[in-house]
């Protein structure tokens, strides 16, 4: 399913996820480009369910922040 979002533009690259969801929200991700037929970019998991249960199985919320800021704060 690919993700429609005001804050984001598909000029340059657009973002699929699953149909359906474990533990209520989307786990994996992938990020296309547009240019040229799509070409998959980058595949993103995140964390499913509770680590004590599941153990750690994907990057958290927190991890894809600290990446913006520290890219933003260098730019």
């Amino acid at each position: 399913m690919r993700i429609k979002n005001d804050l984001i533009t598909q000029k340059y690259t657009y973002i699929e996820h699953e149909d359906e969801f474990k533990f209520n929200a989307p786990n994996h991700f992938k990020i296309y480009a547009n240019e040229d037929g799509p070409a998959l970019l980058a595949e993103i998991d995140m964390q499913e369910g509770p680590i004590k249960e599941n153990g750690v199985n994907g990057c958290h919320n927190e991890d894809l922040i600290a990446i913006v800021l520290t890219r933003l704060e260098a730019f």
